[in-house]
């Protein structure tokens, strides 16, 4: 994507631009993503996973895995970026390195699709049943594909609360802490969205 946002944007450091997202100001982040560290980030993950199989999906997974963590620190003060503790591109790299580590991590307990449906401790969820939907003759890729447009078309907070379970494998009560809900909200929740995905992906 062309980065013509403006002076205001054009002449800003990486470090201003994350302040202003904060401040809400959204093309600030379009401007620090899509033109400064997308590619960047890119070629970081490929120089830690350079032996591992499959490079192209991994990096694409990562990399959005990535920018997803970033954009929830809007939401959350203290996991926000802060100036005063080292530069922007610093903290962009030890969030990759994380993702890095938990994405192998993750891949060498399942495989690449059963890593989506993996619970750490709440195992009374299960993703809808792939026989009975419209996934069963579809890659492993293509699934994926699938799963996360269906996820990406909920509403706040169930997208983010199925996130949390599926791809970062966190329980109930650690979505009710990182989240800052009632535990009962997060399973009361979890019982109709995944029922919802269940309907969208049975279309």
């Amino acid at each position: 994507m062309a980065c013509r946002r403006g002076a205001k944007y054009a002449g800003a450091s990486d470090e201003e631009l994350m302040l202003w997202f904060y401040g809400c100001d959204d093309r600030a982040f379009d401007e620090l993503w899509e033109c400064r560290l997308s590619n960047r980030l890119k070629g970081f993950v490929v120089s830690k996973i350079d032996k591992r199989i499959d490079k192209r999906e991994d990096v694409k997974d990562i990399v959005s895995e990535v920018s997803f963590k970033i954009v929830q620190t809007k939401h959350h003060l203290s996991a926000r970026f802060n100036p005063q503790r080292g530069n922007l591109r610093s903290w962009v790299a030890g969030i990759a390195s994380n993702e890095i580590a938990n994405h192998f991590r993750k891949r060498n307990q399942s495989s690449s699709f059963n890593e989506l449906t993996k619970l750490e401790e709440d195992d009374e969820y299960e993703f809808p049943e792939i026989s009975e939907t419209m996934l069963a003759d579809k890659s492993d890729e293509e699934r994926k594909a699938i799963i996360r447009d269906a996820v990406q078309r909920l509403e706040e907070p169930s997208r983010t609360i199925v996130m949390l379970l599926f791809w970062r494998d966190f329980t109930e009560k650690e979505i009710s802490e990182e989240l800052g809900i009632p535990l009962a909200t997060v399973h009361r929740r979890l019982k109709h969205d995944l029922d919802h995905l269940k309907k969208m992906l049975e279309r």
